[in-house]
């Protein structure tokens, strides 16, 4: 054992608080709320890179799926989870799904597809009347429509901004918002060099003019020392929706999106 490791010993043993070297302490208030609008600025900038995540999602009950990221037209039963992958090159394009686990059974995908640019969405990402045109067309809901217009998607930053997409499902709700959220919010450095970002947002959030209800009791953001956001969890209880559970993981750097998914139609046969 050597000098510095005997003196950590020995003040344990006394009861000591030990101050180790490179980790500093937690930070509570004002300071933690720095820390977190750092996170969201330093992570939606490395998305735009290239971005890699994938969420998975826990509900309690049945609920409908309008207030999700990403939004579509579809409802799942109480005790589903959901993966949600979402990956975003440099270069603008994108690709983002969402499938049933354990099956892996497709609900919805969108995004830009690398060989031509062009936006792509499957049918529950789409507008009813959009919708509607392609089921008369003999399309399921499966079906990638291909070459779609942005303002046909109900959540438009799926074929318009999939970095930003992709950045919002690992960043917590209000990473941005400031102190119109947190209930309490403190700073946790790791030996490791990442640091968890941990606190609660309050129902009725200024932010969001208090239209939002849910109650987020244990929010956690881990970033590293580049602040940008490495993963993130979170539990959210909302009235009429019951209870999810968030998990995320993320990693930057050059992707490759994958193409639009199969079956295909291209939105001028509607």
């Amino acid at each position: 054992m050597d000098v510095r490791s005997r003196g950590v010993a020995l003040a344990a043993a006394l009861g000591m608080v030990v101050l180790v070297p490179g980790v500093s302490h937690a930070e509570t208030g004002d300071a933690a709320l720095a820390a977190l609008a750092a996170a969201n600025t330093a992570t939606i900038t490395a998305a735009r890179s290239g971005i890699d995540v994938v969420q998975q999602v826990t509900f309690s009950r049945g609920t409908e799926l309008g207030d999700f990221t990403p939004r579509m037209y579809a409802s799942v039963p109480g005790g589903t989870r959901l993966r949600v992958h979402a990956t975003a090159s440099a270069d603008g394009s994108g690709y983002t799904s969402v499938r049933f686990q354990p099956s892996g059974r497709l609900l919805a995908a969108g995004g830009i597809d690398p060989a031509s640019m062009a936006p792509w969405a499957t049918l529950r990402l789409v507008f009813p009347d959009v919708r509607s045109d392609a089921r008369r067309a003999g399309l399921n809901d499966r079906t990638a429509l291909t070459g779609v217009s942005p303002e046909d998607v109900l959540d438009s930053a799926i074929v318009s901004e999939p970095a930003r997409l992709a950045a919002d499902l690992v960043l917590p709700p209000y990473a941005g918002s400031g102190d119109e959220g947190w209930t309490t919010i403190e700073t946790i450095p790791q030996a490791d060099g990442t640091t968890v970002i941990r606190g609660s947002i309050r129902a009725g959030v200024p932010a969001s003019d208090g239209e939002d209800r849910c109650t987020r009791p244990l929010v956690e953001l881990t970033v590293g020392p580049d602040n940008v956001a490495r993963s993130s969890r979170w539990t959210e209880t909302c009235p009429g929706a019951g209870t999810r559970t968030y998990r995320a993981v993320a990693v930057y750097g050059p992707q490759t999106p994958q193409p639009p998914t199969r079956p295909r139609a291209d939105a001028s046969v509607l």
